[in-house]
């Protein structure tokens, strides 16, 4: 039932309002109980309060964060793995040449080939080395000629075409406010470290703890070494260069000719899928549902539910907070006879049911 009902209506929402593309994400819903199959302990493990998972994907129109396809699926499912339905299902639903745009999690090349029928704009993770191959390719990439401003941000730009368009952006604004992130971040575990020199305790195997758990998320940019009740660390610098050196760097692949200029916006806006997560799973969560088909049934109407004002709030011009501030206050009177009327509307409230075509 779930699957006909978003069939039937997600090619009539794609054709009004997915002009502009869709842009594609996972996320995933705390669930509480044990008798559900798809739940599992997943990637958001350690900062859900160690729930289980559910994941779910969804792709949303870029301009008004409409959705047109969502799924759910095993919390222990990576975002890489679900690109292939998402291909599938597309070309069921009858969207065959739609511009998807997708975050590094679901980048592979395989990935890129189910896709390569429709537009793509997708981020290339930085651990890969054609990422590093491409970063070093453009140095002196802040050149007159390669800059746009964006925003309030000053953005260079280079383009490298092989098969594929790979363009390459850099941003001295975001290379700054990184590294003293990272700097401050490393200093920080410094002087924890500097702390523990001067601590005694029990045995060696709470010190190693202690020590290994102050280091937690900086290790790999510090080497320490253990010498019975004591310990020493240096930095690796190496590492930390590395490190440092694609800072406010960013790589996009494309199989279109669209601008860079116009590519960044596109990419930009993808935070509407997040808007859309948040906005849904606030009544998705917490999720009690004790079956597959329970929990199909609650995210599709969850989605559903957010689908219907968000496309209220494209008609009318207005974000989603505004449209649900406005109608939460709608409401009726029932008297003791049985008559009814509509309490007294604000001036947002008349405009809205006006632009709705909605009398009361």
């Amino acid at each position: 039932m779930v699957a006909l009902l978003q069939r039937s209506i997600s090619k009539r929402i794609v054709n009004a309002y997915g002009s502009s593309g869709i842009v594609y994400d996972l996320s995933a819903i705390r669930h509480y109980g044990r008798e559900n199959d798809p739940a599992e302990f997943g990637h958001y493990y350690h900062s859900n309060g160690e729930n289980r998972e559910i994941n779910f994907v969804m792709a949303v129109t870029r301009d008004s964060g409409i959705p047109v396809h969502h799924r759910i699926m095993p919390g222990n499912i990576v975002s890489v793995s679900t690109v292939h339905n998402l291909a599938m299902e597309l070309k069921d639903y009858g969207m065959n040449s739609v511009t998807i745009v997708m975050d590094r999690g679901f980048y592979s090349e395989s990935n890129v080939k189910e896709l390569e029928k429709h537009r793509m704009v997708v981020s290339i993770p930085g651990t890969l080395s054609v990422y590093a191959d491409l970063v070093k390719k453009s140095s002196g990439i802040e050149n007159s000629g390669n800059y746009m401003q964006y925003v309030d941000e000053t953005v260079f730009h280079r383009s490298f075409m092989n098969k594929m368009r790979y363009i390459v952006y850099y941003s001295a604004k975001r290379r700054a406010e990184r590294m003293e992130s990272f700097y401050t971040r490393l200093s920080e575990t410094e002087k924890r470290l500097k702390h523990m020199m001067n601590v005694k305790f029990g045995n060696r195997s709470d010190m190693i703890r202690s020590v290994t758990e102050s280091a937690r998320g900086m290790g790999r940019y510090i080497s320490i070494k253990f010498s019975g009740s004591s310990f020493t660390y240096t930095l690796k610098h190496r590492t930390v260069q590395s490190h440092t050196s694609g800072m406010g760097f960013f790589v996009l692949l494309t199989n279109t000719m669209i601008s860079e200029e116009d590519i960044l916006k596109i990419y930009r806006k993808k935070d509407v899928v997040e808007k859309a997560f948040m906005h849904s799973k606030y009544v998705m969560e917490p999720l009690y549902a004790h079956t597959e088909e329970g929990t199909r049934a609650r995210v599709f109407l969850s989605i559903l539910g957010y689908a219907i004002i968000a496309m209220i709030a494209s008609r009318c011009g207005l974000t989603y907070s505004k449209i649900v501030e406005a109608m939460r206050g709608i409401k009726k009177v029932v008297y003791t006879s049985g008559s009814h009327s509509t309490i007294e509307l604000t001036k947002d409230q008349k405009a809205l049911l006006e632009k709705l075509s909605i009398e009361l």
